[in-house]
Parts: C-alpha cells; sequence; structure tokens
C-alpha cells in the first residue's frame, strides 16, 4: 500500500531536536503567563515542523556499492542491521539507508528511510513514497530490491562519506548523549580517495585527520567480503587499524556483519 508523498530525512533537511516544556505544580500569576507563552511558541514551531522522523534513536547504514564489494554479503548485511535495530529499539525508531556516490555525482545519497510503526514494517523511499508489509518477508524484499539496484562504482570514498553522514546525523538532532544514534558502514572499509588514509595504510608513520564522531558510535563491518585478489588485498588487520586510528572515538570494525535469525 503506497500512502501520499512526503518530506524524508536526508542530506538535505535536517530537523532540529524539539524538547517538550516541563509544566510546574503550582504556578503563579507570572508563571502561568510564562507557561502559555512557551506553549504557544511550541505548538507555533510544531505546526511548522516538517513532516519527517527526528533523528533522535536511529541507525545510518551507509552502503558501499563498489566493485570490490561482495553483493550479496552487503545486501545480507543491510537486512541484519535494519532488522536488528527496529526490533530491539523503541516504537519511533528509524534506520536511514545511504549510498556512497563516486566523486562527480557528490559524496553520498539518501535512499530510503525504514521504521516500525507497531508490528508493521513502513518503507520511505527518497521521494516520500511510503509501502508498508505487514510481515518480515515483504519488509525484507523491499531491503533487498533496494540493495541489489545499487550501480557499482570505481571508487570508494569512505572517509568523506561517513564524515558527510556524521554530519547529516548531528544536524539532525544527535547531539545529545541521551540520543540513541548510530552509524554504520557495510563494505569492504577499503579507501581508495583520501591521500592520507591511503597512505596510512602502507605507513604508519603518515598522520590522518580524525574525524569527530563524539557520542555517536561508528561500526564498519564487511570488511572481510571482498572481490579482489589476495595478493591486491590489504589484510584485516590493517583496515581494523587505520579505521580505529581515523576517528575520535574508535569504531568497531569486523570482517563480517552481524548476523540473526531473520
Amino acid at each position: 500500500m503506497t500512502r501520499s508523498a512526503r518530506q524524508t530525512v536526508g542530506p538535505a533537511t535536517p530537523t532540529a531536536t524539539t524538547r517538550s516544556p516541563v509544566l510546574p505544580t503550582v504556578l503563579g500569576l507570572g508563571a502561568i503567563a510564562l507557561t502559555l507563552l512557551t506553549v504557544g511558541k511550541l505548538g507555533l514551531a510544531l505546526w511548522n515542523r516538517p513532516a519527517e522522523p527526528e533523528l533522535l534513536d536511529a541507525l545510518a547504514v551507509v552502503l558501499d556499492p563498489s566493485k570490490t564489494v561482495v553483493e550479496s554479503e552487503r545486501c545480507e548485511g543491510l537486512e541484519a542491521v535494519a532488522v536488528r535495530h527496529l526490533d530491539g529499539a523503541r516504537q519511533d525508531a528509524m534506520v536511514a539507508v545511504y549510498a556512497m556516490q563516486e566523486s562527480q555525482t557528490g559524496n553520498v545519497e539518501h535512499l530510503a528511510t525504514l521504521r516500525k510503526e507497531r508490528r508493521a514494517f513502513v518503507f520511505e523511499d527518497a521521494h516520500g513514497n511510503e509501502t508498508e508489509a505487514a510481515d518480515r518477508a515483504g519488509f525484507l524484499s523491499e531491503l533487498d530490491q533496494l540493495c541489489r539496484g545499487l550501480a557499482k562504482t570505481n571508487e570508494s570514498p569512505i572517509k568523506e562519506t561517513l564524515e558527510e553522514v556524521l554530519t547529516i546525523v548531528k544536524a539532525a538532532g544527535c547531539n545529545d548523549s541521551t540520543d540513541l544514534c548510530s552509524v554504520i558502514y557495510i563494505g569492504d572499509g577499503i579507501e581508495d580517495r583520501d591521500p592520507a588514509m591511503k597512505r596510512r595504510l602502507r605507513d604508519r608513520e603518515a598522520t590522518v585527520t580524525k574525524v569527530d564522531n563524539t557520542g555517536i558510535p561508528v561500526e564498519l563491518c564487511g570488511t572481510g567480503d571482498r572481490n579482489v585478489k589476495k595478493a591486491d588485498a590489504y589484510s584485516l588487520g590493517d583496515i581494523r587499524r587505520v579505521w580505529q586510528e581515523a576517528f575520535e572515538e574508535a569504531p568497531i570494525v569486523l570482517a563480517e556483519c552481524a548476523t540473526f535469525e531473520l
């Protein structure tokens, strides 16, 4: 079932976090006037707020469509992490899915927003069109089509892409330590655009400017699933070392994405 289009979470439409005012138990006349003014401003803010989910209990997933990534493993990883987040989080949780792009098209493309409302999974595409899947099988089928429809790219600007997605997440409200926000990259972890990262893979003395992910956990998974010859591949140990050193708060780096009984 497809509903009418609406705005979705994407790079160009960050949403500020709105906090509800706490009303005091006993109010004097001055406090009442102040409270009415505050509530009036809140109502106006809610009226003008874009109709889109807030990134407060959110997972941002970045898919790497480069030729060195094994497509089937990437898609299974997406299904696993998306279902894990939506099943384990509170009701208003969401998953924003992005795809890495080549330099001439920009670093990141917003593909879809996923939510779970009551017993139904909701799939919202980049144009705001929604589809509900009453069962998990239908939802996973939608995810699989989304993942396998990505055009393969020749480069992986991983560091730049993760910096951009972190900026989107922070702008959407994930700056508070109480917000449950995280970013997961799914791919082989082979950076081939950032010169410093490429040098760091070969030379431990090379320096890399760290990405500020303070308060937002980052995970890179699927680094062991690669379509490259063994002689040309970086070791998994080197990839883990470089990425853990590239962030203010060291990310988790896994050879495979977590798998579940889906």
